[in-house]
């Protein structure tokens, strides 16, 4: 007999022996985040049991992200694991239908997560957003005549002050778009997905920090854009490395401008697999995080999501989305909903080709999503 429940506290050591085993890794040194001494977390693992013992789970862990002032409540699926011999008994199907029922209920604004896309597209989800990937190498640094200075150092996070680290925190929360990281989890988040944090001083004054996973820099953030240069100097001398790859969302425009003049390359990419769960809430956050950095068209344009809601979106001297019974000028499904607004390239529709100087300013929404804080 398969019960399907939540995890508790007492079982949170069987969830991490379980997901150990089933991805032959360890969670506790990958994600300490959700896996090292986080008990409380138990309750958000949906779990199949036969014979109390644990067949199947899927973990969807709270999240948040902020934009400007406003919050908007996330949740991330991940650790989705089936004992071996327990598959292709539909386990899968129902704890995730299970997660999507708790995200209704929790009243979530969005969801994301990473696997093989058509295997989440039956939940909603999809692969979109936008970011912009670079590559630096010492060569390119040579050439813009970029080097570190003598007075230039690196410290682990395990090593930091508090005063410093309280710093480092409050620049992560003072970025246009980030993720809510409590203080009091802010270096096991940073050191999850493997990656080591650095906080960079420059004459002993601290002035920014980099997360890096190998030579992918996951997150960073510089006080004064002009030091970046040094400061990757700086990481390629010390870690002994060739080069480094960024992931920057669109919305960071100071950091683009600054890197994209010496990058040895850069291309745009899709952020990660997203499912819209409040279009209304979404679509005013991430159109006024544009609208903070370069001028929208004005205008209004009624979008139908199909089976889900109509919204009217206005753009004047203020930003307004709301709810209406008006004829929609574009009725789409969920998915295709999802592209048309967040996709890096998007295709007008022939019906809509009067409205193309608004849809080519409001859209894509930047929507981005650093990995430190993927699940």
């Amino acid at each position: 007999m398969i019960n399907y429940t939540i995890g508790t506290s007492s079982e949170y050591a069987d969830l991490l022996d379980f997901g150990n085993y089933v991805f032959k890794i360890d969670f506790k040194e990958l994600l300490p985040k959700l896996y090292d001494g986080r008990e409380d977390l138990a309750p958000y693992h949906f779990i199949a049991k036969e014979n109390d013992r644990i067949k199947a789970m899927v973990g969807c862990f709270p999240l948040t992200l902020q934009t400007g002032d406003q919050l908007l409540k996330g949740m991330g699926i991940g650790t989705v694991s089936v004992h071996p011999y327990s598959r292709g008994q539909g386990h899968m199907k129902q704890l995730m239908k299970n997660a999507m029922s708790f995200i209704e209920t929790e009243q979530a604004d969005f969801a994301i997560l990473s696997g093989q896309r058509q295997r989440y597209e039956y939940f909603g989800f999809t692969p979109t957003g936008s970011l912009i990937h670079l590559v630096v190498d010492k060569v390119n640094l040579k050439h813009k005549g970029i080097t570190h200075s003598t007075t230039d150092t690196l410290k682990s996070f395990d090593t930091l002050s508090q005063d410093d680290l309280q710093q480092i925190s409050n620049w992560h929360h003072a970025k246009p778009l980030h993720s809510i990281r409590p203080l009091k989890d802010f270096v096991a988040i940073c050191k999850s997905w493997e990656a080591k944090p650095y906080a960079l001083y420059n004459d002993g004054i601290l002035k920014g920090y980099m997360i890096l996973a190998g030579s992918n820099i996951l997150d960073f953030y510089i006080e004064d854009t002009s030091l970046l240069g040094s400061f990757l100097s700086l990481i390629l001398n010390k870690l002994d490395l060739d080069g480094v790859n960024l992931s920057i969302g669109l919305h960071d425009q100071e950091n683009l401008k600054y890197l994209m003049s010496f990058a040895e390359n850069y291309r745009m990419a899709t952020a990660t697999q997203l499912k819209i769960v409040n279009y209304q809430n979404f679509i005013q956050a991430f159109l006024e995080l544009k609208a903070s950095y370069e001028p929208l068209e004005k205008g209004k344009l009624i979008l139908e999501i199909k089976d889900q809601v109509i919204l009217s979106i206005e753009v004047s001297d203020t930003i307004q989305v709301s709810p209406t019974t008006h004829t929609p000028d574009i009725s789409l499904s969920h998915l295709e909903a999802t592209h048309f607004i967040c996709d890096p390239v998007s295709f007008i529709p022939q019906e809509l080709r009067s409205f193309s100087h608004i849809i080519h300013s409001w859209f894509p929404l930047p929507f981005s999503y650093c990995h430190t804080d993927n699940v």
